[in-house]
């Protein structure tokens, strides 16, 4: 069932079935009240005919509640379909009181609302009012009294949705007895339905076989977690499961969860689904009985893979809602079930380390006496090995780091019943490993961060706690309290036994404090002053005192072993901190940014900037080519251009969000103190200066056509692969390239003759088998889009779901004799060509005659001058004329003449001549004009044509007159379902400057790597409007080019600032008053600040600009 686990998923209400009856009279547990005894289902659900219905509140009363838990719940975890389930309602309450009768519908309205009342969100200062669970209560007593109608019914699936509805509001009690009784019923209630058979989809409306899959993989998911809360075995195998994972049948939106800003987008229940899993294989692998049976060395290899799968799961997840950035991203609600799912995930990773086993060495050293309350947490929600060694090095450094960050999250969430009753076991987890943290490194360097989030959190959760009927977590509180003012304790006294021996505590702890003899007397004197009022009972005081007694002996000479040293120095490096050097405090303003360097690290620097009101510091070079950030454009909402070739970077994240780089950047926390400032992170990463995107994925099997399909190897398929894994697509991708080799940097092929993919290619093998990214080294000549699928070469077949078109272009050849049957006359598109070229250069000195004056032509004109006799010839008066104007062109062909290159302008070409000496290769090169160049090679730059030839005889695609697609906006092809087309291929809706809207098509690099991300953005989330970017380019002409905009729909005038002649100038193209391109050369960056004001609409006139206005002084509109 794994194979169908990670790639992507299907969705679903009440519908009907057919399957065997079974017998109603089984016997039943549920407990209401968490302090209730259990009692016999005979007991709370008498025969429903001889019931009448309790008073029910008046519908206008009960809607806002509906309607919460349709916004806040039911999107994440799709338990009812609103619309069949508001038809139910508003039919209930419609029929006469005295017809009313309770029944599954009565059942499925309080289940409904015992969840809304309990995720609610009340915006009151009266933390009681947020607390009131009487309604909640009643509605669950209600659905209690119709269970026995629910086990038994089979002509839909309403009866399977109360009961789950009923485990999701007992699966985070402490007693899991019902949690467990009812996900059984519901499991098999769901065999009965034969919700797990994919056969009987046809047999429904799409719309109700997508709801059928919703309601299994809920089951599926709470099945799982039950299992390993109540260290049962559970009821579904995953060998027996035939669906698609919710989400797989791309475009569809139940279990979506999406952040504040709307990017933020991915599929949360098949998120939990995929952990889900991995809760299942936790229990079997550990747990079961059989797994009591495995060696030593066996159990060493499945706690290995099964922390691989976790690792896996944690980083499928957007970067946005990692548990740094959540509370930034989401709003209260969906805040509440992602914190489920790091709960979830503490409880998985500390059951796979054995860090909460009652027998764990570690936790019987911190507590001797309070087993009870330990028992109780550890029922609750964690499991363990139970042989373990004391603290394992990276379990305890993993545990720590995610306890500090879910605690940083309680620390900035609004408190509420939601809060409470989902999440608290996460809270609980994190409290006790940062404060036992603390116990054992009393010095390490974040203490007094530490110290300060436990001492506001703790008041919260004593808020919370008096609030709460369970006494369960007031018994937990006691141990709470202890274990803090221990930590408390532990820190001040490490701080003044190092003044006594006249050393201050290190920020970085090369080994466990090192105290005095008579130091370890210290917790037995805290003890001793511990006065029995200081905690709620006397046996609370006892708890507290045996507990104390587990801290002496961790400080105690003896635990001061090689591999407890080993581990100290591990902890201390969790979040080490370095100063910054000659800065003293945080005084940026909005929009401003400084490079700054790191003390302690060699040629460590980062850059601090203000992005949007946040200060931080981040990489300070771009992961493209590494251009300094500093010199670059921040807007004052935080986006920071790179000022070389207008990469683009989110600058409170570090994300991409613009091309041509791939890797992100890092971010670092800065902080104040001792009169500097101090960032927080690993050294290796400050000395990288770039952070990896979030691209592993496991995908295995799936669905046939389930996946994407890429055709292309160029800049366009790379931007929507890496697009579709960094938004957290998870399904198949197979690339199919004619190239022969990944995906490279093509942009040095004409600037610097490479011959070696392997020195420009962007990713390497492994990087793209990380993300299940299948390459498939073919030719496609075909499209079979009635049966999505493209047709290779090979004879082979790849279905698909989503079909992106990028194969890029086609050099063109000259129709004129000899250009057609002569060797040493060779077009550059690919490092095959550039092999040639470069092969047949050889020592040098060679006669290169260049026919076209296009970038390609000048760039391998420039790149060649050197050593070689470069000629080259064009048709226009100047080089580059139609794009960059006469007076530009005429300045950059005299800087090339500088280096040697000759030109014949206006000139056309006659023929290709063999050569005397060896008459298969090129020899002369003769001009309509009579002049005869002699050539040893021939380099083509005479453009490209669209790379379309293998749809020209498709009877469905329509190609454009130039060979292109028409596109949408989210360059979905014009006419065409789920085929999409990005690069020179596309001609699009242009809406930047001048474009109105024009269908255009752009041969630029960072255009196509663009595109296809927004294509990415697009499959990942239907919703999201395509979000416009300035083509920019760039070209190494003996100086570097820069230009942004598009004058593809002309212009008509230009305004020249310096001179182009002298490598120094910024042109402006513009039509009318408006300007639509720019280009510029040694005035960085006035190309990024030019593309960044296109891009908010805010770029000055025509007018303004020949008025002399200098775009550099140009302030971005906040």
């Amino acid at each position: 069932m794994y194979n169908n686990l990670f790639p992507a998923v299907n969705s679903g209400s009440g519908i009907p079935s057919a399957a065997p009856s079974r017998d109603p009279s089984q016997s039943l547990v549920m407990r209401h009240k968490l302090e209730n005894a259990v009692r016999p289902l005979s007991e709370i659900s008498p025969a429903s005919s001889c019931r009448t219905i309790p008073s029910i509140p008046p519908l206008t009363e009960i809607l806002p509640v509906v309607e919460d838990y349709f916004r806040d719940f039911n999107f994440a975890l799709p338990l009812f379909l609103q619309h069949e389930f508001m038809r139910m309602l508003y039919n209930f309450y419609s029929e006469r009181e005295q017809t009313k009768k309770p029944g599954a519908a009565w059942a499925a309205i309080n289940v409904v609302l015992a969840i809304g009342y309990r995720t609610r969100i009340v915006e009151t200062n009266d933390i009681a009012v947020r607390f009131d669970d009487q309604k909640a209560e009643k509605c669950i007593d209600n659905v209690q009294r119709e269970l026995d109608e629910l086990v038994t019914r089979e002509e839909d699936t309403l009866g399977v949705q109360v009961l789950l509805g009923l485990v999701m509001l007992f699966q985070t009690d402490i007693d899991q007895k019902p949690a467990t009784i009812l996900i059984g019923t519901a499991m098999r209630l769901a065999h009965r339905l034969k919700l797990h058979v994919k056969a009987l989809e046809s047999s429904f409306s799409p719309e109700i076989a997508q709801h059928r899959n919703n309601i299994f993989w809920l089951c599926y998911s709470l099945d799982k977690d039950v299992s390993l809360r109540a260290r049962i075995p559970s009821i579904q195998d995953d060998d027996d499961v035939d669906l698609d994972l919710p989400g797989v049948q791309l475009g569809e939106e139940d279990g979506y969860l999406q952040g504040i800003d709307g990017c933020a987008h991915f599929n949360y229940l098949r998120t939990r689904v995929q952990l889900a899993y991995v809760q299942g294989k936790v229990y079997d692998y550990l747990l079961s009985n059989r797994s009591s049976k495995l060696s030593r060395e066996a159990r060493g290899q499945k706690v290995a893979y099964l922390g691989g799968l976790l690792d896996q799961w944690l980083q499928r997840l957007p970067e946005s809602l990692r548990l740094e950035r959540i509370t930034q991203t989401l709003e209260k609600g969906p805040l509440t079930h992602v914190m489920f799912l790091y709960h979830t995930y503490m409880v998985c990773s500390t059951t796979l380390l054995g860090l909460y086993s009652l027998e764990a060495p570690w936790i019987q050293s911190i507590s001797q006496y309070s087993i009870e309350a330990l028992r109780n947490f550890d029922s609750q929600a964690h499991l363990c090995l139970g042989d373990q060694s004391l603290l394992p090095l990276s379990a305890w450094n993993t545990c720590v780091d995610v306890s500090r960050k879910c605690l940083g999250v309680f620390d900035m969430q609004s408190y509420n019943c939601c809060n409470l009753w989902l999440s608290s076991c996460a809270y609980f987890s994190a409290f006790i490993v940062l404060l036992a943290n603390i116990v054992y490194f009393p010095s390490h360097n974040l203490v007094d961060y530490d110290r300060g989030l436990t001492d506001r959190t703790t008041h919260r959760m004593e808020k919370l706690l008096e609030y709460t009927k369970s006494i369960s977590f007031p018994e937990l509180h006691i141990i709470l309290v202890g274990l803090k003012q221990a930590a408390d304790f532990a820190a001040d006294r490490a701080r003044s036994v190092a003044k006594a021996y006249e050393t201050t505590p290190p920020t970085t702890q090369p080994e466990c404090i090192s105290y005095p003899p008579t130091a370890f007397g210290v917790f037995s004197d805290y003890m001793n002053r511990v006065p029995v009022s200081s905690c709620s009972s006397r046996t609370a005081y006892y708890m507290l005192k045996r507990s104390l007694n587990g801290l002496l002996i961790l400080s105690s000479p003896k635990l001061q072993t090689s591999s407890f040293r080993q581990i100290s120095v591990s902890a201390s490096r969790a979040m080490p901190q370095f100063k910054l050097k000659d800065v003293s405090s945080l005084s940026l303003q909005l929009g401003e940014k400084q490079e700054v360097e790191v003390e302690g690290v060699d040629g460590g620097k980062v850059l601090l900037l203000n992005a949007g009101g946040k200060i931080q510091a981040m990489g300070p070079k771009c992961t493209h080519y590494g251009a300094p950030l500093v010199k670059g454009v921040l807007t004052k909402g935080g986006r920071l251009t790179c000022p070389w070739h207008g990469a683009c970077f989110n600058g409170q994240t570090g994300d991409i969000e613009n091309a041509p780089a791939l890797d992100a950047l890092p971010v670092f926390k800065v902080t104040e103190k001792d009169g500097g400032l101090y960032i927080e992170g690993d050294e290796a990463a400050i000395k990288a200066g770039r952070r990896k995107p979030n691209f592993k994925c496991s995908v295995s099997g799936g669905a046939p056509g389930s996946g994407v399909v890429v055709v292309g190897g160029g800049s366009g398929a790379i931007g929507a692969i890496e697009g579709l894994r960094e938004k957290g697509f998870s399904g198949p991708i197979t690339l199919i390239s004619n190239e022969g080799y990944l995906p490279i940097d093509r942009t040095k092929l004409s600037k610097a003759l490479i011959t070696d993919h392997t020195k420009i290619q962007w990713r390497d093998e492994d990087w793209f088998k990380s993300g299940s990214v299948e390459i498939v080294h073919d030719e496609v000549v075909d499209v079979d889009l009635n049966s999505k699928a493209v047709i290779t070469k090979g004879k082979e077949r790849y279905a698909y779901s989503k079909l992106i078109l990028a194969t890029g272009g086609s050099p063109r050849n000259l129709p004129v004799q000899g250009f057609k049957v002569l060797e040493n006359i060779f077009p550059l598109r690919t490092v095959h060509d550039t092999k040639k070229i470069v092969d047949a250069i050889g020592d040098k000195g060679k006669k290169i005659v260049i026919v076209g004056s296009s970038f390609i032509g000048m760039e391998v004109a420039n790149a060649t001058a050197a050593d070689n006799h470069v000629t080259v010839v064009g048709q226009e008066s100047v080089p580059l004329e139609r794009v960059m104007g006469k007076e530009v062109g005429a300045g950059l062909q005299k800087m090339l003449e500088g280096k040697g290159v000759k030109f014949h302008m206006s000139a056309g070409v006659g023929k290709a001549e063999p050569s005397s000496s060896s008459p298969s290769k090129v020899g002369s090169v003769h001009l309509q004009d009579g002049t005869v160049l002699e050539a040893d090679l021939v380099v083509l730059g005479v453009g490209v044509a669209p790379s379309t030839g293998y749809l020209k005889e498709n009877k469905v695609i329509r190609l454009e007159d130039d060979g292109s697609l028409k596109t949408d906006e989210n360059f979905l092809v014009v006419g065409l379902k789920d085929t999409y087309a990005v690069g020179d291929i596309a001609s699009y809706p242009y809406h930047g400057p001048g474009g109105q809207g024009n269908y255009t098509r752009i041969e630029h690099w960072n255009v196509a790597q663009n595109q296809g991300r927004v294509v990415a953005h697009h499959i990942v989330n239907p919703s999201l409007k395509a979000d416009f970017f300035t083509p920019i380019f760039w070209s190494a002409l003996t100086g570097q080019l820069r230009y942004c905009g598009n004058s593809m729909h002309g212009w008509d005038d230009l305004v020249l600032q310096g001179n182009p002649g002298e490598g120094k100038f910024v042109a402006y193209y513009c039509k009318g008053d408006t300007v639509v391109a720019m280009a510029s050369m040694g005035v960085d960056p006035a190309m990024a600040k030019s593309a960044e004001l296109m891009k908010l609409g805010a770029m000055p006139s025509k007018t303004d600009l020949k008025g002399g206005l200098d775009i550099l002084n140009v302030a971005l509109p906040a």
